[in-house]
């Protein structure tokens, strides 16, 4: 049965850790850009710690590889001798015995110089097999770094062209507000240009109005008109104007 005082060491260590995620994932939402190159500084400084460790088996398979090929050196050295022994007893009957009992004490030597090679041989294989798989590690970890990097680089990226796009929506709403301002007068130049026109307007006015008032004072403007050049029309208008005109009315004594 669990005891109260594992569960509680086991909930609280849980909890803490739960705590940790919960505050880290609040810290990476502030902060996402600062969150991963300290993602990424933390995976170059345990890939430099295992580059050491990666160098370390590198070493140990060197010693491992030269001590295989001395013990087998060595042997190949012993089999060599005895062939030569067994070659010159075959060759010099008076001297066999002695060069034979020679050849035997060091095939006794070759044997355990062959189970030294051997286990420096098998030895050699796995601080072998043991760098190949530190090298793949580091390998990964290498590219683990590469992949934070490059993402990093893209949301860095994708970020910055976020941010011209705002600044290029804003500045178009911007203008979109300042266009409708003026279209509807409520911008400074709008107006200007509004009140520009306005005036513009009524000064034509103006004048169609002084031009119609000149136009009906004149006694030559008006006799222009196709109406007016009918001789008879003409006869009397010409009369009219040949007749003597009344005296004007007196002043009064007041105004």
């Amino acid at each position: 049965m669990l005891s109260k005082l594992t569960f509680w060491k086991n909930y609280g260590e849980g909890k803490l850790a739960q705590a940790g995620d919960t505050i880290l994932a609040g810290m990476v939402k502030i902060d996402p850009e600062g969150m991963s190159k300290a993602e990424i500084a933390a995976e170059r400084e345990k890939f430099e710690k295992f580059s050491l460790e990666v160098e370390d088996y590198r070493a140990a398979h060197k010693r491992e590889a030269a001590e295989a090929e001395a013990a087998r050196n060595a042997y190949n050295k012993r089999m060599d001798q005895i062939r030569a022994l067994e070659a010159a007893a075959a060759g010099n009957p008076d001297k066999a015995e002695k060069l034979r009992a020679a050849a035997d004490k060091l095939k006794s030597e070759a044997a355990e110089l062959l189970q030294v090679a051997r286990t420096e041989i098998e030895e050699a294989e796995i601080a072998k097999q043991d760098l190949d798989e530190v090298e793949a590690i580091q390998a990964e970890m290498a590219q683990t770094i590469k992949v934070l990097e490059s993402t990093l680089q893209k949301a860095q990226a994708e970020m910055e062209r976020a941010k011209r796009a705002e600044n290029r929506a804003k500045k178009r709403a911007q203008h979109q507000e300042r266009l409708a301002g003026i279209r509807s007068g409520d911008g400074g130049v709008g107006v200007a240009s509004k009140v520009m026109l306005e005036q513009a307007e009524q000064s034509r006015l103006s004048a169609n109005a002084a031009n119609r008032r000149s136009e009906l004072l004149s006694d030559t403007t008006d006799k222009e008109d196709e109406v007016y050049a009918d001789a008879d029309v003409a006869s009397i208008l010409q009369s009219v104007d040949q007749a003597d005109k009344p005296a004007p009315p007196p002043l009064p004594d007041k105004l």
